[in-house]
């Protein structure tokens, strides 16, 4: 009986234990994660990106890339408006009750339009690359045109998402009609699959970036070579007229070696601030940012898919892990302002020139 006694006794300590945890965890992230943390990275991200997006549209007349970075941008402010309302959208427990704009969002917001601007964001980034490719092996494709690339874009990214929204639709189906004799909606497979779809979702985002990077790369390193033998063969045939003057006195022997100190600091200094090279840095930066977030978002998905197929209602590190997640996707989304501001000389500039104007 004593036996007994204790090991009721320490069975519930532990689930007092556990449901304190699970409360303490669900409390943070719902009355501060979200309002404090999640809600003002998501608005700041968008501000940053409507001036992104404004700057894009003025810089679209200098080539197709300034086109892929606007819609990718926007993509990434549809992201960022619905990480904003994040707070209004979630319910601690939605299978027994939710209202309307919780329903609402979790329907429209994370289960559409998320997942699509997501997948177009990953197009975009590939958009970037093959653009990327081409200019620096001085190629363009008329089939690779900014009109026709897009809807292509849109349509797999809506593709992408039917098989997701085949699995709500079938869950709905199964839990709301008696004649159905599917159980998938309610059975360990449909978390499985869920984690598929993403999977291989992300992993054809993952294939496709790093192969793409890797050519880019190589595309890159040729461009630099070229660059270089070009710069040093300008410095070297300037050498023997500077060398020539400077002969005729001492006076001009020292002007004309200045002269030759200015024309090679001038070479190095087009080479160092040659906008291709910085877009090329940029999208390969952004590129690989993608890669990563992508990556952690899988181990996520992978971690909540095994919780759901063992009917394990709450895990701590799966709860705390998509909640940061999710905060490292936002400040990705909302720090990418900056990373075009560095790297791109010409959106710098017509940032300036844009509030010049203004004010």
């Amino acid at each position: 009986m004593n036996n007994k006694t204790n090991q009721t006794q320490g069975t519930n300590i532990t689930i007092s234990t556990v449901n304190a945890l699970q409360t303490a965890i669900i409390s943070f992230i719902n009355n501060i994660g979200y309002f404090y943390i999640t809600t003002p990275i998501c608005v700041i991200g968008i501000l940053l990106n409507i001036v992104s997006i404004i700057v894009f549209v003025r810089l679209g007349k200098n080539g197709n890339i300034y086109k892929y970075f606007m819609v990718k941008t926007i993509a990434e402010s549809i992201i960022l408006l619905i990480g904003s309302l994040i707070p209004f959208g979630t319910c601690v427990n939605c299978a027994v009750f939710q209202t309307l704009p919780q329903a609402i969002y979790r329907l429209l917001g994370t289960g559409s339009f998320n997942q699509i601007a997501s997948t177009y964001s990953g197009f975009s980034e590939i958009a970037i690359t093959i653009d990327r490719i081409l200019i620096l092996k001085n190629k363009e494709l008329k089939v690779f045109n900014y009109k026709l690339v897009m809807p292509i874009m849109f349509i797999l990214s809506f593709s992408m998402f039917i098989p997701m929204f085949f699995a709500n639709y079938i869950r709905n189906v199964g839990s709301r009609f008696i004649f159905t004799s599917t159980d998938f909606g309610s059975s360990p497979s449909y978390p499985l699959y869920l984690a598929s779809v993403v999977l291989s979702r992300n992993l054809f985002f993952f294939v496709s970036l790093s192969t793409g990077n890797i050519l880019l790369l190589i595309e890159f390193r040729k461009y630099l070579n070229k660059k270089y033998k070009l710069v040093n063969a300008f410095s070297k045939s300037n050498a023997p007229r500077i060398k020539t003057e400077s002969s005729k006195d001492n006076n001009s022997n020292l002007s004309n070696n200045k002269g030759s100190n200015e024309t090679n600091g001038t070479g190095q200094r087009k080479t160092k601030d040659d906008p291709e090279k910085k877009l090329t840095k940029m999208a390969l930066t952004l590129s690989l940012i993608f890669i990563v977030s992508r990556c952690l978002q899988s181990v996520g998905s992978i971690s909540t898919s095994i919780d759901r197929s063992m009917n394990v209602r709450f895990n701590p590190f799966t709860t705390i892990y998509t909640f940061f997640t999710n905060v490292l996707t936002y400040v990705i989304y909302s720090m990418s302002f900056l990373a075009h501001y560095y790297f791109n000389n010409s959106f710098a500039e017509e940032l300036k020139n844009f509030f010049k104007k203004s004010t």
